[in-house]
């Protein structure tokens, strides 16, 4: 195109009319034609502008579908020419007639929709507000090729048009109105309406020849009509390249959304812009966390989620739980700005506003640290179209904050050289934070319409707006409102890593050494061991004296008039010295031997300690004996009575008492050898014995072993299981944890009665998500001196406590990859109460 523009500046092109005959009364101004090339240089950047602008035109007819199919292979002769390539964009929009053909096409910058946007009207049946005014469009056809042929039709009118336009003529030296346009008539009989548009002789024909550059204009398209919202757009463009139809970014784009940590979505209008998030779990991934959730030391469950929010709802009170589509939390924030609704302008009499119209935002938030996506490709369970390696490149692919006006991306913002346009990256926008938004890890798009946001006016290349007090005024909107959006991105982030650390002190993190002199032994080691370097220059500074010593005695020996006193003591010296040496080979003999003692001294701790875990499991045993054996004695004393009533009345008994008698002895039984498997957890041959059950069942079981002793005690027992889930978990070590709880609660909700604490007991289990168990009841609650020291053994608050339950309850679960821990929401008494088991790891 280069070589063009300077074919027409050179002087051989001066076009010199003949002017005899020439009427000098009705003299006009005259157009070179080199001025369509000029102008379509100027004003359109590249190809992708020039085929945004007819597609544009596709849109303001009405238009549904518009299909672009462009043919780098097509050849004809056209003119003695051989002409490569060939693009037709052709749609079922309104069609045109003769008056728009010669009014609209034919006269530059002189557009109908102009005038609609002036009198504020839309299109007829989509209602769309027109994108272009400036009635320049047509001119992207000289940027893609030579010549052009346009056919159209009003559904009104039997009347097809066909017009030539040549524009490889404007090469020539000579006007505009020398340019010959050929308009044919045909007569179609039917009532559809259509554009289509030919273009052949393509500028650059082997521009679209590659698979590169299929990819370029695979890009170039989301770039035209915008991805967001597809499924609300009513327009769609269906492009092919040589018959390969461009692939379809829709469903891909709307999954790379889906998979956003985080979306933020901003709604302004008349001065004030919402803020709304929506947060993923994954928003509060960071390696920490993470680490933390994969070592299965934590699991931000709803439980969690709602238990952090109840401990946070002063510091937090615009958030709240949200568990749809993958959310777990959402906020709400606003940003006022009066002085865009006050800036006033004159204008002649009238005053205006600065206002930009209403419009909205969304940006989604991704992170591309390497073991975050590591966890999140490992945990899906559904097929995703995006690939695990292909993930980093779609959001290079999109990333940035896009315009977009009517479904159609207005260039210059979000790529390129305008791709950081908001300053997210720079100093001035994160503050120093690294948390805040950055432009090269989120997708975003402001929405604008022509008809809310027409003072927003686009540059006359399609490159931007027009820098105005409109513009300013919504940049502003914009820097404001994600600035709000990162105070409040970082204050949540950190009140949720405060709760993991509070959270994971409150759990039953029981290590390998809680009953073991390991630590102890391995802090002696260390302190003998730094001893070594002591020793050692001991050694050196003695080893330094002795050879000092040495030489001093061969000067003195050598030396006269030295008296006899002077000589002895350094004799005395050196005996001091030697004596010294000794001792702290004696050190280094004495410190092995403690070394190989302490060897003696682990392995029979070691030793120890593995008995004491079998007295633990003795003990849990002794625990559930003991919650066992008033059900015991109870079903004994049951059949002990029915067995006298039968020889009591022996006389009267039929068969059929008889046989009655014997199946309630029977099913007696079969209960007691029921309530026996109680005690398996604590026998080394059922440990590893694991069963598949649903929660709902065993729950259920649960609360029926423990009826008869509540409705004596009155106590509430409350089983809601919202939603089921099948474990496999030794089912024995479940029912020793939950007996463990229920004793507990049963000793405390006592306590609180007779401390006129409450006035009636209940206990309740509830299963409102899948894997988590929350156990709770009214009672006064866990003391706060032992709620960080809860399951270590021996710490209990109970008269005659052994403090060995929950610590077995701890150890079993923890044994069968499970954990229970205390929540961080806190009664009446200011106490924590509620236990949270999880078992997510275990569902099947």
């Amino acid at each position: 195109m280069s070589e063009q523009l300077t074919l027409f500046d050179r002087e051989s092109d001066y076009l010199e009319s003949d002017i005899n005959g020439f009427d000098k009364k009705s003299a006009s101004f005259r157009v070179h034609a080199s001025l369509i090339y000029k102008l379509g240089e100027s004003l359109i950047a590249d190809e992708v502008t020039a085929l945004s602008e007819l597609i544009k035109n596709a849109y303001d007819a009405d238009a549904t579908i518009c299909m672009l199919s462009i043919d780098s292979n097509y050849t004809e002769t056209i003119a003695e020419t051989v002409c490569k390539g060939l693009i037709e964009l052709s749609d079922n929009g309104c069609g045109m007639d003769l008056s728009t053909i010669i009014n609209g096409w034919l006269t530059l910058s002189n557009s109908p929709k102009k005038k609609m946007k002036k009198e504020e009207r839309t299109t007829p049946k989509y209602h769309r507000y027109p994108l272009g005014d400036k009635g320049l469009g047509r001119l992207s056809v000289q940027k893609l090729g030579r010549n052009m042929k346009m056919i159209t039709k009003l559904a009104t009118s039997k009347i097809e048009y066909t017009v030539t336009i040549p524009w490889g003529d404007f090469l020539k030296n000579t006007t505009i109105d020398q340019i010959p346009v050929k308009i044919e008539e045909t007569e179609i009989d039917n009532e559809k309406s259509y554009t289509k548009i030919i273009i052949k002789d393509l500028i650059d024909d082997e521009r679209w020849a590659s698979q590169t550059q299929i990819d370029i204009l695979t890009n170039s398209i989301s770039k035209i009509v915008s991805p967001f919202r597809s499924k609300e757009n009513t327009f769609k463009v269906v492009a092919k390249v040589n018959g390969q139809e461009i692939e379809t970014i829709g469903k891909i784009f709307d999954e790379l959304l889906a998979s956003a940590r985080a979306k933020h979505t901003i709604k302004y209008s008349c001065g004030k812009a919402e803020v709304i998030t929506e947060y993923k779990r994954s928003f509060f991934y960071n390696r920490e966390i993470l680490q933390k959730i994969v070592s299965g030391e934590f699991t931000l469950s709803e439980t969690a989620i709602n238990d952090f929010l109840r401990i946070n709802q002063k510091s937090l009170s615009n958030v709240f739980p949200r568990f749809d589509y993958g959310n777990i939390l959402a906020s709400e924030d606003e940003c006022l700005f009066e002085d865009i609704q006050l800036l006033q302008k004159t204008s002649g009499d009238s005053l205006r506003t600065s206002d930009p119209g209403e419009f909205e935002c969304e940006i989604y938030e991704y992170s591309l640290d390497q073991k975050y996506l590591d966890y999140l490709y490992e945990n899906i369970s559904y097929d995703r179209l995006i690939d695990r390696d292909e993930y980093r490149n779609f959001i290079k692919r999109f990333y940035g904050i896009k315009v977009v006006r009517d479904g159609f991306v207005v260039q210059g913002f979000g790529e390129g050289e305008g791709g950081d346009w908001l300053g997210l990256s720079s100093s001035s926008k994160t503050t120093g934070y690294f948390f805040d938004l950055r432009n090269d890890s989120i997708i975003g798009c402001v929405y604008l319409t022509g008809n809310c946001n027409a003072v927003l006016k686009e540059t006359t290349n399609r490159e931007g707006f027009v820098e105005d007090e409109y513009y300013h005024a919504f940049y502003k909107i914009l820097d404001d409102s994600i600035k709000r959006i990162n105070r409040n991105r970082k204050k949540l982030n950190d009140a949720m890593k405060a709760y993991v650390v509070e959270a994971i002190s409150l759990s039953s993190d029981i290590g390998d050494n809680v009953l073991t002199f390991k630590p102890t032994i391995i802090k002696i080691r260390e302190e003998m061991a730094s001893t070594t370097p002591l020793i050692s220059e001991g050694h050196k500074h003695i080893a330094s004296a002795l050879d000092n010593y040495s030489v001093a005695k061969r000067i003195i020996d050598s030396s006269p008039f030295v008296p006899s006193e002077v000589t002895k003591s350094l004799d005395n010296l050196y005996q001091n010295i030697a004596d010294v040496s000794g001792d702290y080979k004696r050190i280094q003999q004495e410190r092995d031997s403690l070394n190989k003692k302490l060897d003696a001294i682990n392995y029979d701790f070691e030793k120890i300690n593995e008995r004491l875990q079998d007295l633990f499991e003795l003990a849990g045993l002794g625990i559930s004996v003991e919650l066992f054996a008033h059900e015991f004695d109870s079903s004994i004393r049951s059949v002990k009575a029915k067995n006298q009533q039968v020889i009591d009345s022996k006389s009267t008994q039929s068969i059929d008492d008889l046989i009655k008698h014997i199946n309630y002895v029977t099913y007696s039984l079969d209960a007691l050898r029921k309530q026996m498997s109680y005690f398996n957890p604590g026998l080394k041959f059922v440990r590893a014995e694991k069963q598949v059950f649903n929660i709902s069942d065993f729950l259920e079981s649960h609360r029926s072993f423990y009826k008869e002793r509540c409705e004596k005690k009155n106590i509430d027992f409350n089983v809601n299981v919202l939603r089921d889930f099948k474990v496999r978990i030794n089912r024995g070590m479940l029912n020793q944890a939950f007996d463990n709880l229920f004793s507990n609660s049963e000793y405390w909700l006592d306590f609180s009665a007779r401390k006129d604490l409450i006035k009636d007991k209940k206990y309740t289990i509830e299963v409102l998500e899948r894997g988590i168990i929350v156990v709770w009841d009214n009672g006064i609650g866990v003391s706060k001196d032992i709620e960080t020291r809860l399951f270590e053994p021996f710490e209990s608050k109970k008269t005659d406590g052994r403090g060995l339950g929950l610590y077995i309850a701890a150890s079993n679960l923890k044994y069968n990859s499970a954990r229970i821990r205390l929540l961080g929401e806190r009664n009446q008494e200011r106490n924590l109460y509620k236990f949270e088991i999880d078992l997510s790891q275990l569902m099947q």
